[in-house]
């Protein structure tokens, strides 16, 4: 069974790039359990392993998942003749139009998007559309502050931009643009809760992209 997940247009930019093969994603599921707060743990097994207790968890996605990368989009055309749907995508607009026959029953629950102008929201991409397809290699759940440099990197964001910087003044600029680059994907009044500085617990998230 493939399943969804959102990426912004940046993020997609950074896929089909090859730079990045890792998301984090807020475990909310874990906001309020007070008692691993702090100390060392482990996990595995879906299951959080702390001072001889345990806590299973349900991850978003598993190990071998299918995803499909719902995307800014849009609907260039539909034709009633053949139910032909043509689709461009925010991330490369000037790129190959993704082209579908529909069902008769899908046509007509799509029809309403070839009246919309402009792009719409990835949330509502239909799956028929989809054009970038994800193998998850693994998934483990951690603190957002556990990050390495490495794993700010596996995240997409450009090398280069860190090139004339070494040691210490390297890491601290790849957590900086990190840092804001997480937060800018938070709504102003999510920031106290799950922002870099509160230090939410994360899924992480590791995928290579896959033809289909």
């Amino acid at each position: 069974m493939e399943k969804p997940i959102l990426f912004n247009t940046e993020m997609v930019k950074s896929i089909l790039e090859g730079r990045k093969w890792c998301t984090r994603r807020i475990a909310k599921t874990l906001k309020d359990v007070t008692e691993i707060t702090h100390g060392d743990f482990k996990w595995s097994y879906n299951q959080i392993w702390m001072n001889d207790e345990t806590l299973m968890l349900h991850a978003p996605y598993d190990k071998g998942d299918i995803l499909y990368v719902r995307e800014t989009w849009m609907m260039q055309s539909m034709s009633n003749f053949d139910k032909r749907a043509k689709f461009l995508f925010k991330a490369e607009p000037n790129e190959k139009l993704k082209e579908v026959v529909l069902s008769s029953d899908r046509y007509e629950d799509l029809i309403k998007y070839s009246y919309k102008k402009g792009w719409q929201p990835s949330l509502f991409m239909p799956k028929e559309a989809a054009r970038i397809f994800l193998k998850v290699t693994n998934v483990r759940v951690e603190r957002l502050k556990n990050m390495t440099t490495k794993d700010v990197l596996k995240e997409g964001i450009y090398s280069e931009i860190f090139e004339n910087y070494f040691g210490e003044s390297k890491s601290k600029l790849m957590f900086e643009v990190w840092e804001n680059l997480w937060n800018s994907t938070l709504k102003k009044d999510q920031l106290e809760e799950y922002g870099w500085n509160a230090n939410p617990w994360v899924w992480v998230i590791e995928f290579e992209r896959i033809e289909k």
